[in-house]
């Protein structure tokens, strides 16, 4: 019972595409491990045997069968399995003719021959069963032909008729018949298994492969469905960003824009001065915090402009946040190492320098006992993907890299750390929660890519990938005040907003234009209808009523060369590059300066 279950525990520890192969092995193993227990009887009972009667030889002949079957077994590992079948087989055949010529065909021999030609086909196949059925046919035959002849002396056979040819003949052709059908049906049988095992095999890895393609279409359906509650998140903050964001444009813009013109009636050494810049600082950093809602929401960066990741790294060394951040964390020491000779990319100049800063403002937060952090640019070309980004466009890319010895951040957090308003950082130190929001969205609209490689308190390296340009930057000199003065040309200002609508009439009458301003796009219609205008000014979302694209395409109908700037709470749009493609200029984004709004309509002015 014991071997019965070794048996079947080794059949069913072995794997399908090993085959029939593998079953014979096991079916020889427990065999051979049979025969040796059988032989050792078969010793002693020899050995008893020669000791009653004195026949040596029998002893010996039992000896000598039995050592190569006991050699299989204790060198299994070391003799090949062909190897020893041979070797077992030829052993039992030779046994079988021995026992055959000293018994004849009253004894054991046949019976033998018969096992011998089985066992052949059990470990080797058809092919060599026939082949022993053969072999004993001619042992038969040659031992019958012995005895008749007086060859093989035959005081030890038990039947008279064994010395005669024909009963030797009958025995022969009699085995071939039997031996033929005990080798072709367990061979027929084989081969049906073998096939059948094929099948099983083939069958098992398309089901593997199928399982394998489920598995992947399972992973990445959860992954498109994390990604869609993602995104389906990020829509609905970015979609109350916006909002919030296009109304606090509109009631910053006066505390942007009217410390212009207060400033332009102060004396020079009036102490007003300083509160009311400090009114315009406020609503500056008000309108920047607006900026980040917007980027966050991935509306609010324009990439139009040639820049130098060099020239913005250098302008946060040396601006009041990064002093800001050194006096936060004096322990922390801020180390560069810039390619001179970094390519060119397109961008946004306000936008990379607030990715950089959050960066770096982030790395220090992770050294509260200090560290180095090190910022480093360099030009690569990438021509494979990596890792974790199935689109990266093979091309030249300016890499920005911010590495820090602190903290570093968990697996678990940093899928999170992308997400608005999830921060660890210390209250009263920090921004809004929306810094690496602003970063994730920034890269994003630059056609860019971010990878973040962290360790557990050895530290964090966030790496980012710009494509670059072959354009070069251009050089712009402030213009002086003189030169975006207007000469009385005719402004029509088309906003909704009444507190928007007197800011820029305000500022452009300061200018020196001649203003006129309507509160919608119906009456900024019918004003055209009766008057015209040198330039219209042209809120882009205006509520009730029709937008400033509409109101444009109207405008058109009747002036079809008609000038226009387009301004916005919200930044650029589909409907304002609609707008600007019917022939509308600049888009000019509120809170605007005063010298953003003169240098906008003297150069709209200017085209002919």
């Amino acid at each position: 019972m014991k071997l019965k279950n070794h048996v079947l525990k080794k059949i069913k520890d072995i794997s399908i595409g090993e085959g029939i192969i593998s079953v014979r092995k096991i079916l020889f193993e427990s065999i051979l491990a049979i025969f040796c227990i059988l032989g050792l009887l078969a010793v002693i009972m020899g050995g008893v045997e020669v000791y009653l009667q004195g026949k040596w030889q029998l002893g010996f002949v039992y000896i000598c069968a039995y050592l190569p079957v006991l050699a299989c077994l204790l060198f299994r590992k070391k003799i090949s399995y062909h190897s020893r079948v041979g070797i077992v087989l030829l052993d039992f055949y030779i046994l079988s003719v021995l026992i055959l010529a000293g018994v004849g065909l009253s004894g054991a021999g046949i019976p033998l021959l018969i096992t011998f030609s089985v066992l052949a086909t059990t470990f080797l196949g058809i092919k060599m069963g026939l082949v022993s059925v053969l072999m004993s046919f001619i042992g038969i035959l040659l031992i019958g032909s012995a005895m008749s002849t007086g060859m093989i002396p035959i005081d030890i056979i038990t039947m008279t008729n064994s010395t005669r040819i024909e009963a030797w003949f009958m025995a022969a052709t009699l085995f071939i018949f039997i031996g033929s059908i005990m080798v072709v049906c367990p061979g027929i049988l084989q081969n049906s298994l073998q096939r059948t095992i094929e099948l099983i095999q083939e069958k098992t890895l398309e089901l593997k492969k199928a399982n394998k393609l489920l598995q992947k279409a399972l992973k990445e359906r959860e992954e498109m469905e994390a990604q869609v509650i993602q995104a389906e998140k990020m829509e609905a903050m970015g979609r109350l960003s916006a909002c919030v964001a296009h109304d606090l444009n509109n009631v910053l813009s006066a505390q942007v824009g009217y410390p212009d013109l207060i400033l332009m009636d102060l004396p020079e050494n009036s102490p007003l001065k300083e509160p009311i810049l400090k009114i315009q600082e406020s609503g500056q950093k008000a309108a920047a915090i607006v900026q980040d809602l917007l980027t966050m929401a991935r509306r609010g960066v324009v990439v139009a402009d040639v820049i130098n990741l060099n020239h913005i790294i250098d302008n946060y060394f040396h601006s009041p946040e990064c002093e800001r951040l050194k006096k936060f964390h004096p322990d922390v020491i801020i180390k560069n190492n810039l390619n001179a000779d970094l390519l060119n990319i397109m961008g946004s100049t306000v936008h990379l320098f607030k990715t950089i800063m959050n960066l770096i403002s982030n790395a220090a937060e992770a050294m509260p006992h200090g560290g180095n952090i090190i910022i480093s640019t360099q030009n690569q070309y990438i021509d494979k993907p990596i890792k974790g980004y199935n689109s990266f466009k093979e091309g030249d890319y300016s890499v920005l890299r911010v590495s820090d010895t602190g903290t570093g951040i968990a697996p678990k957090d940093i899928e999170k750390i992308f997400e608005p308003f999830y921060t660890k950082k210390v209250m009263g130190k920090s921004g809004t929660g929306l810094g690496m929001a602003v970063v994730w969205g920034t890269i994003k609209d630059h056609n860019g890519y971010i990878d973040v490689q962290s360790t557990p308190n050895k530290g964090t390296t966030f790496t980012l990938y710009f494509p670059i340009t072959r354009k070069e930057i251009s050089k712009t000199t402030a213009l002086p005040m003189e030169e975006y003065m207007g000469k009385g040309e005719s402004i029509l200002v088309v906003d909704d907003i009444e507190g928007q609508r007197k800011v820029a009439s305000a500022l452009l009458r300061k200018l020196g234009y001649s203003v006129t301003s309507v509160a919608g796009g119906e009456q900024a219609v019918d004003y055209m209808k009766k008057s015209s205008a040198d330039l219209i000014i042209l809120d882009m979302i205006m509520d009730p009523g029709i937008d400033g694209c509409e109101t444009y395409k109207q405008i058109l109908e009747l002036y079809p060369e008609q000038k226009a700037i387009i301004t916005s709470g919200f930044s650029e749009t589909a409907r304002v590059r609609e707008t600007q493609k019917l022939g509308a200029g600049e888009y000019l984004k509120k809170p605007y300066t005063l010298e953003k709004l003169g240098f906008s309509v003297k150069k709209e002015l200017a085209k002919e």
